[in-house]
């Protein structure tokens, strides 16, 4: 009997001692808390304040500073790109040779002036390889100017007063050297000195006249109405000069 108490208490003991040797171990809870500091860092890159990060900062609402944006915003002026289609097309190339103002564009300017001129008729018979008789002045006219065409080999005479001018001219072949494409009312054959001259006026004026002669092509041209008999006149003197 004695034995079995004591083997009672012995048995009581040792449960006793286990279960406080569990209430002593506080290991398990002290690792789970370290596991949910070291969380700490992975969860703020996960955070709803996402500015520090650097994704996040090329797709924020506020693209000014980033390269692709400036590019595509609505200020495109200090872009190559966009400076060549803005509104403000005055400094481009392009833009100029079809704006509403062509007076910069290079088409008239590219038609270069075939004339030299020569201070006297000397100069000028010497540039030309031929003579060329003219008068030395006309009525009417207090300036005479003389010119040369060398690719045409053309020789021309131009007797002028303000906006007034006569135009004489001689060149080698059989063509129309007078450069007159003017439309007139009136062709009129005449025979002057023997020459045949076809004439163009208006039926009051004669404004132009054209003759060959010993494979020389002659023109005489007014740039206002003249005259017609000292129209005629000039032609029959310049004819005389040249037989």
């Amino acid at each position: 009997m004695r034995k079995r108490i004591a083997l009672a208490l012995s048995l009581a003991l040792t449960l006793s001692l286990a279960a406080c040797g569990k209430q002593a171990e506080p290991e398990p809870p002290a690792e789970e808390n370290a596991a949910v500091s070291d969380t700490v860092d992975d969860s703020a890159t996960t955070s709803g304040d996402t500015a520090a990060a650097p994704d996040a900062a090329t797709t924020s609402g506020d693209t000014a500073a980033t390269p692709d944006a400036a590019t595509t915003s609505g200020d495109t002026a200090a872009t190559p790109g966009a400076a060549t289609t803005s509104g403000d097309t005055a400094a481009t190339p392009d833009a100029a040779t079809t704006s509403g103002d062509t007076a910069a564009t290079p088409g008239p300017l590219a038609i270069s002036n075939p004339f030299t001129d020569y201070a006297t008729y000397a100069e000028a018979e010497a540039a030309a390889g031929f003579p060329f008789g003219v008068p030395e002045e006309i009525g009417g006219y207090d300036t005479v100017s003389y010119r040369v065409a060398d690719d045409l080999s053309l020789f021309e005479v131009i007797y002028s007063n303000g906006d007034a001018s006569l135009t004489a001219r001689k060149a080698p072949g059989g063509w129309n050297v007078s450069g007159d494409n003017n439309q007139y009312t009136q062709e009129v054959a005449q025979t002057l000195q023997g020459v045949n001259v076809t004439c163009w006026g208006d039926g009051e004026s004669l404004f132009l006249a054209m003759w060959t002669v010993d494979d020389y092509s002659y023109s005489l041209g007014a740039s206002q109405t003249v005259d017609r008999m000292d129209f005629l006149g000039t032609v029959e003197t310049i004819i005389a000069l040249n037989a």
